[in-house]
């Protein structure tokens, strides 16, 4: 058996280990005399855990471990076996990356591409850094191209809705922000009704 339990480690709120500022994966392997299969390895694990300074002596005991779902030989961070069901219908859809576009001529969005913990960023316009008054380029800002202004201002949405968050926490390094973590995150926009559409416009709008 092997239980695989993940923590945010970098003082946010704060370190699990003194002196130790990274993304946590604590590995524990129960051997066994079984005959070695396949069929045999039984594979825990838990959600990506924050805990608070008090909380350290007691986290390791309230640990507690569930059956991930694997995808592409990545094992996801869940907490409940209901997230099987919520991630086998969410990978119904197509994926994001069918509505971006490689052309530059298209319609710009722009979001952050490291440094967020608790939430995601996107935004229409292209956020103004000033060093001594000088207004510069930051090079934690990427940019992405969609196919339509629609499309542009739904994905920005998507990107700073709590289900996008969601789905970065399961499958990404949970510091950076990819332009591949966007395009592989299955929502597609074809699906969408036309009051959806405007819905989501107004959200994220506002």
């Amino acid at each position: 058996s092997l239980y695989i339990s993940n923590f945010e480690a970098t003082s946010n709120p704060t370190t699990l280990f003194i002196g130790v500022k990274v993304q946590l994966s604590i590995v524990l392997w129960e051997n066994s005399k079984a005959p070695k299969t396949n069929d045999n390895l039984q594979l825990y694990t838990t959600n990506y855990k924050r805990c608070y300074t008090s909380e350290r002596n007691y986290l390791l005991d309230n640990l507690s471990y569930v059956y991930p779902k694997i995808l592409d030989g990545y094992i996801t961070r869940m907490s409940s076996s209901i997230e099987q069901t919520i991630l086998t219908n969410l990978f119904k859809n197509k994926v994001l990356g069918n509505f971006i576009s490689a052309s530059r001529n298209n319609y710009s969005l722009y979001y952050r591409n490291m440094g967020n913990f608790f939430f995601k960023l996107a935004f229409q316009e292209e956020p103004k850094y000033y060093k001594d008054g000088v207004e510069q380029t930051s090079s934690t800002v990427s940019q992405l191209f969609a196919k339509t202004q629609e499309d542009s201002l739904i994905i920005t949405g998507l990107i700073n809705s709590s289900l996008f968050y969601y789905y970065w926490i399961l499958f990404s390094d949970c510091y950076h922000l990819s332009k591949s973590d966007i395009s592989n995150f299955p929502f597609d926009l074809e699906k969408l009704s036309t009051s959806q559409r405007i819905e989501l416009i107004k959200s994220t709008k506002k």
